[in-house]
């Protein structure tokens, strides 16, 4: 069996032509894909858990890097299709929990942005920190939220993860991301967990000021779909915001901004709480002026 086949039949999983090419003497640790992956990378990419147990079997190095520096750790953590086994299992043979990617991202920010809650529980589980790294460029907890991984974020915060945990960039709070993104599930989780319903983004990546109110009826539309059609916020889920003390300290800047968007997509009884509290304020303040 040639190097094209002995890949295909990894990352299919088909474990007899496997088998069938280590007994020929296929090498388990000569690089045969794209990338210089040896099978052993091979098969944890592809979440082929049988396959790279039968390559370990077979002597396959777990260390082994490739010229880029990246072992077979690194591209399971890449992988949204891997379970937890694996993972631990290249642990406990030496590969490092805290490392990292040839671009500096750590495994544990890898995993949850791909949603990989098996690995991510894995690594937490090996020592990696559940809030990042210490310079706080890289936070798992608002990677998962950006993309909706619910079961990232439940291990994340089940391993003590800060559901307000922002980046040293100035991102947005890991709320403020889901909700953005409108992942509402994900948020829901997050607001359970104790993420602060109003808190203001002011700085950092975001020039204006940004409440998590006005991420929840699309301020950062332009910045998070380029590419596609945001769909209409979830009024229930606003209301539950708006309930929780949502707009309660917003500015008179901030409040009219987050009105302005009730109105834009037709959120009436959003918009009728949000005109009251204008009326209610701009009422105490004729009071005072008075």
């Amino acid at each position: 069996m040639d190097g094209a086949a002995f890949s295909r039949a990894i990352w299919s999983g088909d474990l007899e032509a496997v088998d069938a090419a280590l007994r020929a003497g296929a090498d388990p640790d000569r690089p045969t894909g794209p990338g210089a992956l040896t099978p052993l990378m091979q098969a944890a990419a592809a979440g082929q858990e049988a396959v790279a147990e039968r390559l370990l079997d077979a002597g396959a190095d777990p260390l082994i890097e490739t010229p880029r520096g990246e072992n077979a750790l690194v591209t399971l953590c890449r992988s949204s299709r891997t379970s937890g086994q694996l993972a631990a299992k290249l642990i406990r043979l030496g590969a490092d929990p805290t490392g990292a990617d040839q671009h500096g991202m750590s495994l544990l920010f890898l995993a949850a942005r791909h949603g990989n809650a098996p690995a991510v529980q894995a690594l937490v589980d090996g020592g990696a920190a559940p809030d990042g790294d210490e310079g706080g460029r890289q936070i798992p907890i608002s990677a998962a939220a950006q993309g909706g991984h619910e079961a990232v974020i439940q291990v994340l915060l089940a391993s003590g993860a800060d559901a307000d945990r922002r980046s040293s960039l100035g991102n947005p709070t890991p709320l403020m991301e889901a909700l953005a993104k409108r992942h509402d599930e994900a948020a829901r989780l997050l607001i359970d967990a104790g993420a602060a319903v109003d808190a203001v983004l002011a700085g950092g990546v975001i020039v204006d000021p940004t409440s998590v109110l006005s991420c929840a009826l699309g301020a950062l539309d332009d910045l998070y779909f380029d590419r596609s059609s945001p769909r209409r916020p979830t009024n229930a889920l606003v209301l539950e915001l708006l309930r929780g003390g949502a707009a309660d300290g917003l500015s008179a800047s901030e409040l009219e901004n987050a009105l302005a968007l009730a109105h834009r997509w037709r959120l009436r009884r959003v918009a009728g709480i949000l005109e009251r509290r204008r009326s209610a304020r701009n009422a105490r303040s004729q009071e005072l002026g008075g």
